[in-house]
């Protein structure tokens, strides 16, 4: 990629831009580079960006590839005699076979900001960085972090952007326990999509202003209310099938699952929890009770639940890989009775020829809620991790028995 150096000329009182501080500073320069290497004029780019290096081994080109490209090579520096930008360049020899030396651009240094932009046109946009910038720090002098912070948000960002920003900012500021849901949220101009799109570099501005490194989540810091959490489950047996007036695929928020549960609780004598949603939708491998289906990652939940967390025969079946096990894991630390199936090494081998393979996100967690046979997998689906060996199952391939007991 080419690069530019600037020199401390530009951090003087008669500069326009003296009073940029040296975090937005870098992020300018950055962002002066990609636009450099975008523009098409720049012949330079297309040889010694970073895409074109492996085709151009400065050193060590073939005579093959030299002839190949000693049209593109010659109109290269040809150009490069006469481009405005040649006197700011630092040139550095090499060598090619059957071209003697040749030299190239290896840097373009200027002595201050407005030069560079006179040369490269980029006094427009350079103009929008900057007035972007301003409006974030007439807000508030604190946001002059967030560029870096946020840094491609807001080199992408447009003054449109900008704007809803610092309204939506200035609205939730002003609204800080509005208890309302995010699509209630009334910021003029601004659609709730927008904020929805854009929750990062909102909730940043945010803990910037109130210079706070908070470990809430957006809603909780902001005082919005979240959508409740909901449990879809299939109820099976004849004794259920009028529990619902004949309904038996539900999803209910957890505070009215627990309502119902004096009455539900007693009818589910085993609980089935499948960690993934189409095998619930099929499921009927037990005479009577509950099929909990496709909660994933937030199956803890069900720790809220009472006469879940009250049932003695409550089976948990899960993908067999790392972040499967991790889930498990964490749902028999609340509920301890939990029993797997299924999620063994011999049941992976077994089952190989439906497995892929896939890099697993680990965690340092503790796993001392796994069983030996449970943690045996785990070590092993670790042991193979990097090679061409499958240490993933997803649990819809896996043949259940008959009946579950």
């Amino acid at each position: 990629m080419t690069s530019f150096s600037l020199t401390k000329k530009i951090r003087t009182q008669d500069d326009p831009l003296h009073w940029l501080p040296d975090v937005y500073l870098d992020l300018l320069k950055a962002y002066c580079t990609d636009l450099l290497t975008n523009k098409p004029y720049m012949l330079i780019e297309l040889y010694i960006n970073e895409r074109e290096l492996p085709k151009f081994p400065i050193m060590s080109m073939t005579t093959q590839v030299f002839e190949a490209n000693i049209n593109r090579l010659t109109e290269f520096y040809t150009a490069w005699k006469e481009h405005s930008l040649n006197e700011y360049a630092q040139w550095q020899y090499r060598c090619f076979q059957k071209w003697g030396n040749q030299r190239y651009p290896k840097e373009l240094s200027f002595e201050n900001f407005e030069t560079l932009f006179q040369l490269t046109g980029l006094l427009p946009a350079v103009a929008q960085v900057l007035d972007k910038y301003k409006a974030l720090i007439l807000l508030n002098e604190r946001l002059s972090l967030l560029p870096k912070k946020c840094g491609q948000w807001f080199v992408k960002a447009s003054m449109n952007d900008i704007n809803h920003l610092t309204n939506t900012v200035i609205w939730f500021l002003d609204n800080p326990n509005s208890g309302l849901y995010m699509r209630q949220v009334d910021v003029e101009g601004v659609h709730t999509k927008w904020i929805e799109q854009n929750i990062t570099p909102l909730f940043t501005a945010l803990k910037l202003i109130n210079h706070d490194d908070t470990e809430l989540s957006f809603e909780a810091y902001t005082g919005l209310v979240t959508p409740p959490a909901t449990v879809r489950f299939r109820l099976i047996g004849s004794e259920l099938d009028d529990f619902f007036h004949g309904a038996t695929d539900i999803m209910m928020p957890v505070k009215d699952l627990n309502i119902i549960g004096s009455k539900l609780g007693p009818l589910c004598s085993t609980i089935v929890i499948l960690e993934n949603e189409k095998p619930g939708l099929y499921f009927d491998n037990i005479k009577q009770g509950m099929c909990i289906f496709g909660l994933g990652n937030a199956v803890t939940m069900l720790e809220h639940v009472d006469f879940i967390r009250r049932c003695p025969n409550i089976l948990y079946i899960g993908d067999l890989d790392i972040e499967g096990l991790y889930i498990l894991n964490r749902l028999r630390k609340r509920i301890p009775q939990v029993k797997s199936r299924y999620m063994d090494k011999q049941t992976l081998i077994e089952y190989d020829a439906s497995a892929v393979n896939y890099t697993p996100k680990y965690t340092n967690e503790s796993l001392d809620g796994l069983t030996d046979s449970e943690r045996k997998l785990f070590d092993y689906l670790s042991e193979i991790q990097g090679t061409d060996s499958n240490n993933r199952l997803e649990h819809e391939f896996i043949k259940l028995a008959d009946m579950l007991q």
